[in-house]
């Protein structure tokens, strides 16, 4: 579990960096609607992933102590996708659709990333996993 949230830690600094860089294109370019939707996805994806490590902490705990295990919160992270989608069709003009489902996804792909770096990284200098 001292993995997860290691690597959680690693992955929000990146997406940390990535909506301060969406916030400052949307600042300095003409594609504001872009800019606007990739940090609306963002957000949202900053906040399902650090929901999924709280409901993932607490299933640890649950099967340790041996009491009743729930779900992720599989349904919580959908409804959040669902309404920042909503706000990209209510705002078409503000809040470009396309960039929000892409930045829904931006967590998800900067953590296939790191594990490839990282995998890449102790595979080339002959580390061992778990050393």
């Amino acid at each position: 579990m001292e993995q997860l949230f290691e690597i959680y830690i690693r992955v929000k600094k990146y997406l940390y960096f990535f909506l301060s860089f969406c916030a400052f294109a949307w600042a300095l370019t003409p594609y504001q609607s872009v800019f606007l939707g990739l940090f609306v996805g963002t957000s949202a994806s900053v906040f399902n992933l650090t929901l999924l490590v709280r409901r993932a902490k607490v299933f640890d705990k649950a099967i340790e102590d041996e009491g009743k295990v729930y779900g992720l919160g599989t349904l919580s992270r959908m409804a959040t996708a669902v309404i920042v989608c909503l706000i990209a069709v209510e705002y078409p003009q503000k809040v470009h659709l396309i960039s929000v489902v892409i930045g829904l996804m931006t967590a998800y792909i900067v953590i296939m990333a790191d594990y490839l770096v990282r995998y890449f990284i102790l595979h080339k200098n002959g580390e061992k996993r778990g050393e």
